[in-house]
């Protein structure tokens, strides 16, 4: 086993990532879009980041993988190939969740933090974190809400930081035009935070031996369709 390597997998919304990461640093990432739920990509891409690194599953200290919300069928292709590498190889795994890995980066900042995720039908997950004298919290429940009333929900976005995939440019357009005021956004890559969020949470939860189990459950705050 190679000292401090990991396995990271997000497959939470229709773009899907794989990551290794070793000795305190990104070793190897493969970014991709998928417009259906990732099981065509998912493993060559894991694989071709092992051949990269000459390295095999059996190798890795642990897996990461995102529990969402997000995608019904993406959540649980990255939960189910996550947790058969995991068992095959005895490895430890823990699920993340995509809405706190997406702010996570943002912590340090003096700000609240709101996370939005995709989540079909003119709809967003969403979910507000901060910063204060308790640590990293949440501070508005998990949900998944319309655009429109997202918009309107907000009680002020003057001391607000928003982040995530969800934060598209309608979404910014439509928040500014609401409260009048410029809104307050990062400009790195949402898809690349959530990333580093979930190798932070992740191997935090792995080293401190917490919810190491394979029986991993997605987060969807809504039934799925079709069960």
């Amino acid at each position: 086993m190679k000292n401090n390597q990991y396995l990271i997998i997000d497959t939470s919304t229709k773009t899907g990532s794989v990551c290794i990461y070793a000795n305190g640093e990104i070793k190897r990432v493969h970014i991709w879009g998928s417009k259906n739920n990732h099981t065509a990509e998912l493993l060559p891409a894991i694989k071709m980041l092992m051949d990269l690194e000459s390295t095999r599953i059996s190798e890795f200290n642990g897996i990461v993988v995102s529990i969402g919300p997000g995608g019904f069928s993406a959540i649980r292709t990255g939960i189910a190939v996550g947790q058969g590498l995991a068992m095959g190889a005895s490895l430890p795994i823990v699920g993340v969740n995509s809405l706190e890995t997406s702010a996570y980066s943002l912590r340090h900042i003096n700000k609240q933090i709101c996370s939005l995720i995709p989540a079909g039908r003119e709809n967003i997950a969403w979910c507000t974190y901060v910063t204060d004298s308790s640590g990293w919290r949440i501070i508005t429940e998990e949900k998944i809400t319309k655009i429109s009333e997202f918009v309107k929900s907000q009680s002020s976005i003057e001391n607000t930081c928003f982040c995530g995939e969800g934060l598209t440019p309608d979404i910014v357009e439509l928040l500014e035009a609401h409260y009048k005021i410029e809104l307050l956004r990062v400009e790195d890559s949402p898809v690349l935070a959530r990333l580093k969020g979930a190798i932070e949470i992740g191997i935090n939860l792995l080293s401190s031996q917490e919810n190491l189990t394979n029986n991993i459950e997605p987060k969807y705050l809504r039934p799925p369709s079709i069960t």
